[in-house]
């Protein structure tokens, strides 16, 4: 009695140190079994973490993209709002762009390049001071060229009479450096079209006398004075 439990006990203690013997020999294809399931998982953990990896790579690239869109869009925003400013300018000095007789007066013609930036003389802002619609038109342009200068990243501004036009139209014109364009990524059918004789790029307007290339982005309204 006393050797069968000896035997009992000694293939339970072998039992517990992992192994098993079966008529004298360790089962050691169940060892190897349980070897090969800790090595499948820790090939599946690498293969989760890769996939992970390529997820959030995507997942930064769409960030990326969100804040490209939301700064063009702002750009574009900011285009609007100076292009309605110089528009009522005009409007409310409209006899420095037509005069009481319909002749087209060129006061406000001209671009951000060939307007100084320096403060005209006299300050029509002031109440004591008296301009003439010249003059206004010289000041208006003061200010509109700091607010184009200074808001859009190498933003430029032109006015000029619609060339396509036969009535009294006006045009005015704003382009600035958009990040990422001009990139090997740029539509080459647009950059195609363009040419130096036009300066058409990405469907911006020609004339103008404004320095437009495939990394500028154009904003160009139209109206009546």
């Amino acid at each position: 009695m006393r050797d069968q439990q000896a035997v009992v006990l000694g293939v339970y203690k072998r039992k517990m140190n992992g192994l098993e013997v079966k008529g004298g020999s360790m089962n050691i294809f169940r060892q190897r079994i349980g070897f090969n399931q800790q090595g499948f998982t820790l090939i599946e953990v690498l293969v989760a973490m890769l996939i992970t990896s390529f997820g959030l790579l995507g997942i930064a690239g769409l960030v990326v993209t969100s804040l490209r869109y939301n700064q063009t869009a702002s750009q574009r925003s900011i285009a609007t709002g100076l292009a309605a400013d110089m528009m009522d300018r005009m409007r409310a000095n409209s006899f420095a762009v037509i005069d009481a007789n319909g002749a087209k007066q060129n006061n406000y013609i001209a671009t951000t390049a060939q307007v100084s930036a320096s403060k005209p003389t006299p300050d029509c802002t002031s109440p004591t001071v008296t301009c003439t619609a010249a003059q206004m038109a010289a000041w208006d342009w003061y200010e509109w060229r700091a607010g184009v200068v200074g808001q859009l990243p190498g933003g430029q501004g032109a006015i000029q009479w619609d060339p396509t036009a036969t009535t009294r139209r006006v045009q005015v014109i704003l382009t600035w450096k958009e990040a990422g364009k001009g990139d090997k990524n740029w539509d080459s059918n647009v950059e195609a079209q363009a040419t130096t004789a036009t300066n058409n790029y990405n469907g911006c307007p020609s004339g103008g006398g404004l320095t437009i290339d495939s990394t500028v982005r154009c904003f160009q309204a139209t109206f009546y004075p």
